[in-house]
């Protein structure tokens, strides 16, 4: 997971007072409300959201996901990247994040999840090398997009785009994600659920489908 939003550790919540506390819960309500009315942040609200109380950044935000999907946090760290993107086990290296190891209280399955902090346009990744090193050593994989304002229709997220698309197996997202024009028909198997309502008029110049019907959500697979 990346985003620009940092990760900042969860204090122990039995250290904070009780209206601090009730204070946070309620910020994190708040800033939840356009995920669950539209399905997406809004980055200029996740801005203020994220940084208003002494529960920052994105890690609460992630936990409320982790323990509605049935998750159990058993591990949480900061860690970093070096720029040949050796996953480092400290906050020394250039790019930050941190590692979440959870089980599954149904299945006893454990996982680790990876977020960073970082920005994935063409000049960052140029000059910030490691997040997309560290991705390209776990291929193949399987891909889930969820957009950021439809950035890889932009010239300037061509890196990531060619990126995932390289790595990934099978890659699960909306209309926001990569457009359908790079999946060709020679490489790519494509399943289709849904139905397309276009993007709202702001995005409107990215009108992608990829059939007559028009649809919503895409599973491409090699």
């Amino acid at each position: 997971m990346q985003g620009l939003e940092p990760a900042d550790l969860v204090p122990d919540l039995s250290t904070l007072p009780k209206q601090t506390l009730l204070a946070a819960l309620q910020n994190i309500e708040a800033a939840l409300y356009s995920e669950f009315r539209w399905s997406f942040f809004v980055t200029k609200y996740m801005r203020e959201d994220f940084e208003r109380t002494s529960l920052r950044g994105v890690l609460p935000i992630i936990y409320v996901f982790l323990a509605r999907g049935g998750k159990e946090i058993t591990d949480v760290r900061q860690i970093s990247l070096s720029k040949d993107g050796t996953l480092l086990n400290n906050a020394t290296g250039d790019t930050k994040g941190v590692r979440i190891g959870c089980t599954d209280i149904n299945t006893g399955t454990a996982k680790t999840i990876y977020y960073f902090t970082a920005n994935l346009s063409d000049d960052h990744i140029e000059s910030n090398p490691e997040l997309a090193r560290f991705c390209s050593k776990l291929g193949p994989t399987n891909a889930l997009l969820k957009a950021a304002s439809y950035l890889m229709f932009a010239k300037n997220f061509s890196t990531v785009r060619n990126l995932i698309l390289k790595t990934s197996s099978i890659i699960l997202e909306d209309d926001s994600g990569i457009p359908f024009d790079y999946f060709s028909q020679k490489d790519w198997t494509v399943r289709v659920f849904g139905t397309y309502t276009k993007p709202i008029d702001l995005f409107k110049q990215y009108y992608s489908h990829p059939c007559d019907n028009g649809t919503w959500r895409m599973l491409l697979c090699h």
